[in-house]
């Protein structure tokens, strides 16, 4: 297992069959564990996010590449690696897979 510090900066302790999640894998065997993992529902944590940080996320767990993302939002692709690293943090997570699959939880969560 890995750790991680959440936004509260209370460390979390990740089950090691989701350290390493990209985007488009099977999230529905996953999304259990990473529920019980973490401290807080994923769609609360993601409203830590701002509006530029939620659209950028949003688009990672897409699948688009940091050059995909600036081209869509009018960004330099600076501003999007500056915003990926603060949604790590705020979200407590070490890549953009992790930070797709808290997405893809989150959606799932709220149908």
């Amino acid at each position: 297992m890995w750790h991680a510090k959440s936004p509260s900066h209370r460390r979390i302790q990740y089950p090691a069959h989701i350290q390493h999640v990209h985007p488009g894998d099977d999230f529905t065997a996953l999304t259990s564990a990473l529920k019980e993992a973490l401290p807080a529902a994923p769609q609360d944590m993601l409203g830590l996010l701002t509006p530029s940080q939620t659209r950028v996320v949003e688009r990672v767990a897409r699948g688009e590449t940091n050059a995909e993302i600036a081209a869509a939002l009018v960004v330099t692709v600076g501003t999007v690696k500056r915003h990926l690293h603060d949604i790590y943090h705020a979200l407590g997570v070490r890549s953009r897979g992790e930070a797709a699959y808290m997405v893809r939880v989150a959606e799932t969560a709220r149908h």
